[in-house]
């Protein structure tokens, strides 16, 4: 018997205004921005930024972690969000607030289900 135990939210945004992504700034306020519109406890947030470009920002959160890694030479963002919450996250929100944010002109994402077999 197959038995979920969280689902994976993985967003992919392209198109992105290049300063943007490459904001430390912008990737904490996103992070911030997720956790609190998705009701989710916040623990640590920590960030690094690459050379010459890009940047990583993880939330350490109650229900598992949240992930933005920024790729600006490619105007391009994701958003990984894992979640053991019994919860639906609003995942419409989530990729307008994301999109407005990164000034990104198109947005994809998957749901994935991560199940424990017995």
């Amino acid at each position: 018997m197959n038995q979920i135990i969280g689902k994976v939210y993985l967003i992919d945004l392209f198109d992105c205004d290049y300063e943007r992504v490459n904001s430390t700034k912008k990737i904490v306020n996103a992070l911030k921005k997720i956790v609190k519109e998705s009701k989710l406890g916040l623990i640590k947030i920590i960030t690094h930024e690459y050379e010459p470009q890009g940047v990583t920002g993880i939330a350490i959160i109650k229900e598992s972690h949240i992930a933005i890694h920024s790729w600006p030479e490619h105007n391009f963002l994701s958003i990984d969000i894992f979640s053991c919450s019994k919860k639906s996250l609003n995942l419409e929100k989530i990729i307008s607030d994301a999109k407005n944010i990164f000034k990104a002109n198109k947005a994809t994402y998957k749901i994935i289900s991560r199940p424990v077999i017995k």
